[in-house]
């Protein structure tokens, strides 16, 4: 089952910190709401976590999840960028590195949410487009 607890430590296993001495809990709580959140504001949709913001259950479908940690891994490297740049960080990355790889990820991501969103068409049961009606005027050239 998804939840909050298992996306966590799938974010800690990306980024070699099991013992969260890099990346603080609330920064991985966070990246996984704001990356949530774009996937939900793309797709149309309300996906729930259980774990995040009081939900009950998890209605995000294990076929979202490539999308949903690219994102919450870029939000994160933005983070420990920014962070970079107001003070030091113990994680051994040059800026220009960490930033290419924040825009890799938000690109690798935004290519999933357009496949997932192409997907939702072929699995809607109605009809994304309609048929438009050309009014005729009176008046031609």
């Amino acid at each position: 089952m998804i939840d909050l607890t298992n996306v966590i430590l799938r974010l800690e296993t990306q980024f070699l910190d099991l013992h969260q001495l890099a990346l603080p809990e609330n920064l991985k709580t966070e990246a996984i709401r704001a990356s949530l959140s774009e996937l939900n504001s793309i797709l149309g949709t309300n996906y729930t976590l259980i774990g995040l913001d009081d939900a009950s259950q998890t209605t995000l479908l294990e076929y979202h999840l490539p999308a949903l940690m690219r994102g919450a891994a870029a939000t994160i490297l933005e983070a420990v960028a920014f962070h970079n740049r107001a003070s030091y960080s113990n994680i051994p990355a040059t800026q220009q590195d960490v930033e290419t790889w924040s825009r890799s990820l938000r690109q690798e991501r935004d290519q999933l949410l357009e496949h997932l969103r192409l997907r939702t068409f072929t699995q809607s049961n109605s009809v994304p487009w309609g048929t438009w009606t050309l009014e005729e005027s009176e008046f031609h050239d």
